[in-house]
């Protein structure tokens, strides 16, 4: 409904205003998507943008999404310029991601996990399958994004995949819920399918978003590593696991991952003694990433904070006024009250987190 309104509205604004070109922020929000499809449908040129991983930079896309799978023309430039600096930059973005060290603006969803540790009863004799998801709805307004293997959904393909190998003991899948829905309510559709999966099938595995268990380490200790366009699909290849893409990915051009186009060529890819792809094709993505970027010309970052970037424009320091920030404070804080009014018991384990009592196990 939502983004009918905003087709709607904007629709009778460009008709009045008639603009040349439009600029929106992300592409993947579903307020954003009706402004692509509207410029399209008017024949308006537009961009889009977006934060940079190259420091003091954004990233800006004409006619397109952000999100979008990156382009051959880009990928053989990369590949045509590609020399040992880069290589080292590339390698010591992986070093420093897998150790939990800050990198500029990227999130890190790993530093509470326990290093090492295993699902209790990992048996190492089987060939263990490690499945990275990713946050369906994150991803639901890129256009593209849909899963052109299953239908409806990535987790409609994970009950696929266990339904197939369901009878063969030589195998077991361990499902890595992604830590970024730890904040999702558990009533989430998400969540509420990858539990039926849980309960239905024997040969699954569930590491749900708050385990300590570490994504690393079970990403070693596995034969093969399946992914639906998760980060950790080209950070395999890297380390040197066979890495199977389920869907479309930014980097699927790169060649970071092994890209089956049926639901039969991921069961041969799983049966299969597979090589992993060359560690240089997950280097030369990240280095891209790294390195992708329009420079600020008025506005410079002096840090990044809560997700935001901190700076000053002209040499002047960008801060919110006393007032509005004040008021933004109290509503955080009665927020926050409500919400430990009503689950008591996470405030206590938020408290136990604080304090340190909570047991590494």
């Amino acid at each position: 409904m939502t983004s009918i309104e905003v087709y709607e509205t904007l629709k009778r604004e460009f008709q009045e205003f008639q603009p040349d070109l439009v600029y929106f922020f992300n592409g993947r929000i579903t307020t954003h998507l009706p402004a692509k499809l509207l410029c399209r449908r008017m024949g308006i040129e537009y961009y889009s943008y977006e934060v940079s991983r190259k420091q003091n930079s954004y990233r800006l896309i004409k006619n397109a999404s952000v999100h979008e799978i990156i382009p051959m023309v880009v990928v053989n430039s990369v590949r045509s310029n590609w020399n040992n600096e880069q290589k080292k930059v590339a390698e010591s973005f992986f070093r420093q991601k897998r150790m939990g060290k800050s990198i500029y603006n990227l999130l890190t969803f790993t530093n509470d996990q326990t290093k090492g540790r295993l699902p209790i009863g990992f048996d190492k004799n089987k060939k263990n399958i490690g499945i990275f998801n990713s946050t369906i709805d994150e991803k639901a307004y890129v256009e593209g994004s849909e899963n052109t293997i299953y239908e409806p959904d990535d987790t409609a393909g994970i009950g696929q995949i266990l339904e197939t190998f369901e009878q063969d003991s030589r195998y077991m899948f361990y499902l890595r819920v992604h830590p970024n829905m730890r904040n999702r309510s558990n009533s989430l559709s998400q969540l509420v399918d990858i539990r039926e999966l849980s309960s239905r099938y024997c040969n699954l595995c569930v590491i749900w978003q708050n385990d300590k268990i570490d994504s690393y380490a079970l990403m070693d200790a596995c034969e093969k590593i399946i992914t639906f366009s998760s980060t950790i699909g080209y950070e395999a290849t890297y380390w040197g696991k066979p890495s199977i893409l389920a869907n479309s990915g930014a980097y699927d051009n790169f060649g970071c991952a092994y890209t089956p186009k049926t639901h039969d060529e991921l069961v041969k890819l799983l049966e299969t003694d597979l090589e992993p792809l060359p560690a240089d094709f997950a280097l030369q993505y990240a280095y891209w990433q790294l390195s992708d970027g329009i420079p600020f010309e008025s506005f410079k970052e002096t840090e990044f904070k809560n997700g935001l970037a901190v700076g000053t424009f002209d040499g002047i320091k960008i801060k919110p006024s006393a007032l509005p920030s004040l008021w933004y404070g109290i509503n955080l804080f009665l927020w926050r009250v409500s919400k430990g009014i009503a689950n008591p018991l996470l405030v206590f384990k938020k408290l136990k987190k604080y304090l340190g009592l909570t047991p590494n196990i």
